[in-house]
This record gives C-alpha cells, structure tokens and sequence, in this order.
C-alpha cells in the first residue's frame, strides 16, 4: 500500500510545513483520498476517488462519547493533532513505519480518545475502515468501499 498523508494543502503530515488543523487526508495507492475530519462532536471519514470532491463513495463517524471510556476533555485535548501510526505503533515518516513484513496494509490514525484504522484489503480489492475506542479490539463504526467504486472515467 502506497500512502502519502497531508493536510488540505497537501503538505506532508509530519513536514515543517504541516499545519494541524481539523482535516487530514490520506491518499492511497494514488487513487483512494481518506478524508478525516475532526469535529466538536467527534471524528468523520470520508472516502473519495481522488480528484473528485462531490459526493464520498463512503462515510463512517463516531462520536468521542461512543467511547465507553471516554471522561470529556479539556480545551486544549479538543486541539490536539492527529496521531499516524502503522500496526505496530510505528510513526509515519519514520524508517520503521510500515515495515515489508506486514502482511496486512493497515494505517492507524488516532484522533484523541478515537482510532481509525484503514484497511487496504488487496486480495478482495477493498478499503475498510474502522473506528475504535483507543485501546479497545470492537469497532465502534464501519465503513467499507470496493476499488472499482473509485475508478473515474
């Protein structure tokens, strides 16, 4: 999976230039663009054919209250960047992120107390995603899109 994580203006997540703000996108494979937004209530994902903005292929959201865990926050947690992590913690950006021996294709973002996780499921050409309470194995959303729902003509 080939991935490249920005902000609106498409500077690198991680890059001097980066500027934490409530979107984050992932494109991948050049041709999926998993928006991830964060808003007062909680965390919305949106999956797009990349170069086209109208109309998602998918969505999913959760709220930060869906997490049975969760105990409010203060103003400056509400303000917090996102985290981008591989399955096995590893930072984007980093030598080790994304290692070759994964043999799933699976990113990580956590946003406060919420983690969303994409999936790119090559063998059955699909994306999914799950958001998750941090720490916690049950999926508290869903979403799932098939690759030929993002081939634009």
């Amino acid at each position: 999976m080939k991935l490249f994580v920005s902000d609106r203006s498409q500077r690198e997540f991680g890059s001097e230039n980066y500027l934490n703000h409530e979107y984050l996108y992932v494109l991948v494979n050049d041709m999926i663009v998993v928006q991830i937004k964060k808003e007062y209530e909680g965390v919305v994902v949106d999956l797009y054919p990349n170069h086209v903005v109208d109309e998602p292929i998918a969505t999913t959201y959760a709220m930060w209250g869906d997490d049975p865990n969760y105990k409010g926050e203060t103003k400056e947690e509400m303000f917090q960047d996102f985290d981008v992590v591989d399955v096995l913690g590893n930072a984007y950006g980093t030598e080790n992120f994304h290692a070759k021996e994964l043999t799933r294709d699976i990113l990580c973002v956590k946003v406060k107390n919420l983690s969303v996780q994409l999936e790119y499921d090559n063998s059955k050409n699909r994306i999914i995603v799950n958001i998750f309470p941090n720490g916690e194995d049950k999926s508290i959303a869903s979403t799932k899109a098939y690759l030929k729902q993002f081939v634009t003509k």
